[in-house]
């Protein structure tokens, strides 16, 4: 990027040790002394699917197993085509020697120990001053991007990757060295910078982050394609396809199972809205001078954010000095720099970042969303990667700029009056935003997409003076930097940056993690869980408004469930098989859809157990937030319908809206009431007060004496009715309309209530089919058939004996998914061995024939993506290797023949 001559890594300068040391120590101390202290960052995303993923990968491996199937969510998926799990990243191997939480805590050091390093030692051999580099890659790696999405580890360890390409890309830009006298030919270029490039884009893809190889990789594209149009040097753009080539062939293994994944889940039939949900508004860029403007993750008693998707999401801050160092750079005084350095660059990959992360809100999004791959993407938002990487680049060519200009003789001394205007121009504007807050904070909030509620403004505005008093001394050294003596203008810089840092990071969301009884094996009401629903059922959570997540992480919400072995038909990731999320709508965390819950989808899928909140089942009166209000149930003559309130209260009313078939008289008393208790059994309560064949109201009134979880109405007439609503009255809540979304879906006698968990109830399902049931080859009725089970828990293999006096098809509660095959042996009559591939569509669960007799069924997974991968990858490293070997050998018999030449010229010439 300069023809001043590049520092080796050797020579970084004298200072530059104590930068190295300091950007170690930094990510070390920040994540180890917490986790000695029982206070991982182990939060959000990391905690409920990276973590327990990553220790089910290690589970397999430790039991020499591939990590192919997770069996622990959504009635069983792909583990290593899942990608979330990073089954196959060096990092993960750590949790086969290291204890689970050391292994992520290790993971986490080494992700900003990585990105520190990668940027400093670019800046370094970008000829910048060790303070320079030190505070560019300080503002990088702390602030921003590597910083919110801290919860997101596969997103930073891709990110972390990127430095290190870019120094790969510089030194292949770097001419080939002069002939000596006498060589043939020019020494060749070095190939340790292909070998480099081609690792990490190995481990990006090897991270598990579509997002991440997608975004990282367009911002690495746009810096070599300009390495390649500024050196006029195809031997560039050949470079990189060879390291791309080899990257792909030898995590072959990975990212083919991925692409077939994605290929029949969710994310194949993808939309614009899908593409453009989590786009960065341009009104949030606000936050770049201000990151907690509308609100913060509530530490320091600031009040939440309530904006666009979540406020990690749409983080991008590495400091108000960057910011005004990249505005003033764009002025006259910088412009031979810009041109020297290659600076435009920089302005490009911020610009391109921005757009890239605006989406739906440009007109490009109709077009990027047809883009194969990048539009099978959501989040676009997560581009704010290169918008973090080019205001740190370019602050440490700030950084060092204004103080090689305070010497006489590198340049214009004092800013010219279009710098320090360009410089202030970020404050200027923050502070306006801050005054149009003050002035009118619910107007301005709602404006930018995150209303402050009025009665909580006045807990931001201890944190807005702080920022403003940074945000100004921010511009005023950026605009007044010729004002400082040159010997302190350094110290001046780092200390402005470390407080504007410090402030941004102590208010993170990782940072408010507790001790976690989630990450063990067992806590209190995961163990409650566990034992009702057993070794061989699933679970459910149905809380989608997620109150408490404190309650759901204790709980074991899926993924935790993972570290207790224990089975649910909900998962949480970034893929799922379209079919089964279609059928089950159990996609969005702790959700899932109450049509199927009320048929028999769920008892499919071996549903044993829900939990959810008493808040589901009932509604005040007059309530505008059910979905659709009371549901009509109509009651046969001589039949009952049962109403959950949720959990046990004391009810000391009851009241029904009826209507009769006018057909049809009600007989006087026909109307029966029971109560039913938390034990499962019922209470008879008395009759219901008799009304007329047209509308009424049917009501009774109770002493309150016993605790009831529902009541049961039974039709004691040969007419039907039809109830239009029920509510009752409790001792401590009031009234109660019994119209929650559960009602209808979650009712006696199939589900029955167990116990109470804290703020949950706790409901068993009697309809549950088991793990393998047999039914009629033609349809008919099941045969009497038994089956015997044995099974693998960590691979979903499972070996059954099935005895049937007739031919029929054995059903595996197990959700379909390409790549499983079941092996059918008859042993009586004996017959020969037959492989039969698994359907992978068209049903919910898995089924195979079986003839009549008995037979043994032993089901399998061997995914082809994954055997094709393997093959690649082994074959890639092969060549590769022999590519390695070859070159070894002929390295020192090159060097020979060139001494040999060289001899002989010297010899002639004498």
């Amino acid at each position: 990027m300069t023809s001043r001559a590049r520092p080796s890594l050797r020579a970084l300068g004298r200072p530059g040790p104590l930068a190295v040391t300091v950007l170690i120590m930094l990510p070390v101390l920040t994540f180890s002394v917490p986790a000695l202290a029982g206070h991982p960052f182990i939060s959000a995303d990391n905690l409920i699917q990276n973590f327990p993923l990553r220790v089910l990968v290690a589970r397999n491996l430790e039991h020499g197993h591939l990590p192919l199937w997770n069996p622990y969510i959504w009635s069983g998926t792909a583990l290593l085509g899942g990608l979330n799990a990073g089954a196959l990243y060096p990092g993960t191997l750590l949790f086969t020697v290291l204890p689970a939480q050391a292994a992520f805590v290790v993971n986490e050091i080494a992700v900003y120990v990585v990105a520190a390093i990668g940027l400093y030692v670019f800046l370094r051999r970008s000829s910048l001053s060790v303070g320079a580099a030190f505070l560019g890659s300080l503002s990088f790696t702390v602030g921003g991007f590597m910083s919110a999405q801290l919860v997101h580890i596969d997103l930073v360890q891709g990110a972390s990757l990127v430095p290190w390409m870019l120094v790969a890309l510089q030194r292949m830009a770097v001419p080939r060295t002069a002939s000596p006298p006498g060589a043939a030919k020019p020494a060749p270029a070095a190939r340790w910078p292909t070998v480099l490039l081609g690792v990490c884009i190995g481990l990006l893809v090897l991270t598990g982050s579509p997002e991440a190889l997608i975004d990282d990789s367009i911002l690495v594209a746009i810096y070599g394609g300009w390495l390649i149009w500024r050196h006029r040097s195809g031997r560039i753009l050949v470079q990189m396809a060879m390291a791309a080539a080899a990257a792909m062939l030898l995590t072959a293994i990975q990212w083919l199972p991925g692409l077939a994944f994605a290929a029949h889940s969710q994310r194949s039939a993808s939309s614009y809205a899908f593409f453009t949900s989590g786009s960065f508004s341009p009104k949030l860029t606000a936050l770049t001078g201000m990151p907690y403007l509308l609100g913060s993750y509530g530490r320091f008693g600031l009040p939440p954010y309530h904006g666009q998707y979540n406020l990690a999401e749409v983080t991008s801050y590495v400091g108000i000095l960057p910011v005004c160092a990249a505005f003033a750079m764009l002025t006259g005084p910088w412009r031979a720099r810009r041109a020297s350095e290659g600076l435009g660059v920089w302005y490009v990959i911020i610009a391109v970042g921005l757009i890239l992360s605006f989406g739906g809100y440009t007109p490009l999004g109709h077009l990027l969303v047809h883009i194969p791959i990048y539009g099978q993407q959501r989040l676009q938002n997560r581009n704010l990667v290169a918008v973090d990487l080019g205001l740190a680049v370019l602050f440490a060519y700030w950084v060092d700029g204004v103080r090689q200009r305070t010497r006489t003789d590198a340049g214009p001394a004092h800013p010219s009056r279009a710098e320090r205007a360009a410089a202030l121009l970020p404050v200027v504007c923050t502070i306006c935003l801050v005054g149009a807050l003050v002035a009118s904070p619910v107007i301005l909030s709602q404006e930018l997409g995150s209303p402050v509620p009025p009665g909580s403004f006045h807990r931001l505005e201890a944190y807005l003076g702080v920022g403003l008093v940074v945000a100004v001394a921010g511009g005023l050294l950026a605009a007044g930097w010729d004002r400082i003596p040159r010997r302190n203008l350094l110290q001046a810089v780092l200390v402005l940056v470390a407080v504007d840092l410090a402030i941004f990071s102590a208010n993170e969301f990782w940072l408010t993690a507790p001790p976690r009884p989630a990450l063990t094996d067992a806590t209190g009401m995961a163990t409650a869980v566990a034992a009702q629903t057993g070794s061989t059922g699933r679970f459910a959570i149905y809380d989608p408004d997620q109150s408490d997540t404190a309650a759901l992480d204790d709980l074991g919400q899926p993924d935790l469930n993972i570290l207790r072995s224990l089975s649910s038909v909900q998962g949480y990731g970034s893929v799922v098989s379209g079919d089964y999320d279609r059928a089950t709508g159990s996609h969005q965390q702790s959700d899932l859809s109450v049509a199927a819950l009320a048929g028999s989808t769920f008892d499919d899928l071996n549903l044993t157990t829900l939990v959810t909140r008493p808040g589901y089942f009932t509604e005040p009166p007059g309530s505008t937030t059910a979905p659709t209000g009371p549901v009509p149930q109509t009651v046969p003559g001589g039949g009952q319908h049962a109403w959950y309130v949720g959990s046990p209260r004391r009810l000391t009313a009851v009241s029904v809206q009826v209507r009769g078939d006018p057909g049809c008289p009600l007989s006087p008393g026909g109307l029966g009431l029971a109560l039913l208790t938390a034990n499962g059994g019922t209470r008879p309560a008395p009759p219901l007060t008799p009304v007329a064949n047209g509308p009424g109201t049917a009501a009774v009134a109770l002493d309150g004496s016993t605790a009831a979880v529902g009541i049961v109405v039974a039709n004691g007439s040969s007419c039907p009715l039809t109830v239009d609503s029920a509510s009752v009255t409790t001792a401590g809540s009031g009234v109660l309309l019994l119209a929650g979304p559960l009602q209808g879906a979650v009712t006696a006698p199939k589900w029955q209530f167990v116990e109470t968990l804290g703020s949950f109830a706790v409901f068993h399902n009697t309809g549950a089919r088991g793990r393998f049931w047999v039914t009629a080859a033609d349809g008919g009725p099941a045969p009497a058939a038994s089956v015997r089970v044995t099974a693998d828990p960590l691979t979903g293999n499972q070996t059954v004996v099935v005895t049937t006096p007739r031919p029929a098809r054995v059903v595996r509660s197990v959700a379909t998914a390409p790549g499983w095959s079941a092996t059918v042996r008859a042993t009586q009559p004996a017959g020969a061995s037959r492989r039969v591939a698994v359907p992978s569509s068209g049903a919910l669960v898995q089924s195979v024939p079986v003839p009549a007799g008995t037979s043994t069924v032993t089901w399998s997974y061997r995914p082809a993506s994954v055997t094709v991968g393997a093959v690649i990858s082994l074959a890639g490293a092969a060549a590769l290797a022999a590519l390695g070997l070859a070159w070894t050998i002929r390295r020192p018999v090159g060097r020979a023949r060139r001494r040999r030449r060289a001899g002989g010229v010297g010899r002639t010439e004498r």
